[in-house]
């Protein structure tokens, strides 16, 4: 029988790096399918389209992540 404490998942929120673009893509594939999912090249851009330095990034998508997954503060 498993413990349920150490069974608990954990969620970790960061920025996404241009060394992440292969797995994401892997999976927007996987999620999306074929005629959906977001190509390499696409991502990367995505990546950087906003230009926010590092500090602004991970206050908003840890935001964003709060909001979502109802975290809390």
């Amino acid at each position: 029988m498993l413990n349920s404490a150490a069974a608990k998942p954990t969620l970790i929120v960061r920025n996404a790096s241009l060394s992440d673009v292969s797995e994401i893509a892997a999976l927007s594939l996987r999620v999306y399918g074929e005629g959906q999912a977001s190509t390499k090249d696409h991502i990367r851009g995505q990546l950087n389209t906003l230009g926010l330095d590092e500090e602004t990034k991970t206050l908003f998508l840890s935001g964003n992540a709060r909001r979502v997954f109802a975290l809390g503060k």
